[in-house]
């Protein structure tokens, strides 16, 4: 079995990372860290999609606006450098085109498929609402991950997150909501 390590660890470290108090250097000097493992990767969805949320995290980070526009500039450079190169691995129909492959047995089940992939992208705005900061922070970042992650496909060969043989998204992105509801089920108990 192959494992996509950035689809499994990713959605958890934001969650991680943004149970952080926000005032935390670490919160605000983690983002880079996977940013420049993506560009030497290079997985564009993946470093497009941690890029997207690791801005949702600098936003509520509690530093100069300064710091957290350099960081910002750092994640979005390892995106746009892991786009520049070419990507090694080949589409596999049942990994990226997962939805055209329903849509040929069926139109009805790809319109299901893709209703699917986009409730379980957008489940953690359940949270989203939460009085603790981190709990909020996390939601919001981690559906900014899944839904970049999930409208990847619309713009190129990327694995469909949620579907398909790709197992790799569907255990990230659960760990990465594990996790979201660890940090609400904290929040409740403080």
């Amino acid at each position: 079995m192959r494992l996509n390590g950035a689809e499994l660890i990713l959605p958890v470290a934001l969650a991680a990372c943004a149970g952080l108090a926000r005032r935390s250097l670490l919160r605000l000097l983690f983002p880079l860290v996977p940013a420049i493992l993506l560009a030497a990767q290079p997985d564009v969805s993946q470093a497009v999609a941690w890029a997207g949320a690791s801005v949702v995290l600098l936003i509520t980070a509690d530093r100069p606006a300064a710091w957290r526009l350099l960081v910002a500039a750092g994640v979005a450079a390892g995106a746009v450098v892991a786009g520049l190169r070419p990507d090694p691995l080949s589409p596999v129909p049942e990994v990226e085109g997962v939805i055209a492959l329903a849509a040929a047995v069926s139109p009805a089940l790809a319109a299901v498929a893709v209703a699917a992939v986009g409730a379980a992208a957008l489940a953690p705005l359940r949270l989203a609402t939460s009085r603790d900061d981190s709990v909020r922070d996390a939601a919001f970042s981690l559906v900014t991950y899944l839904v970049l992650t999930t409208l990847a496909p619309l713009a190129g060969a990327f694995p469909v997150p949620f579907a398909g043989m790709a197992v790799s998204g569907i255990f990230g992105g659960w760990l990465g909501v594990g996790w979201l509801v660890s940090l609400a089920a904290r929040a409740q108990r403080a």
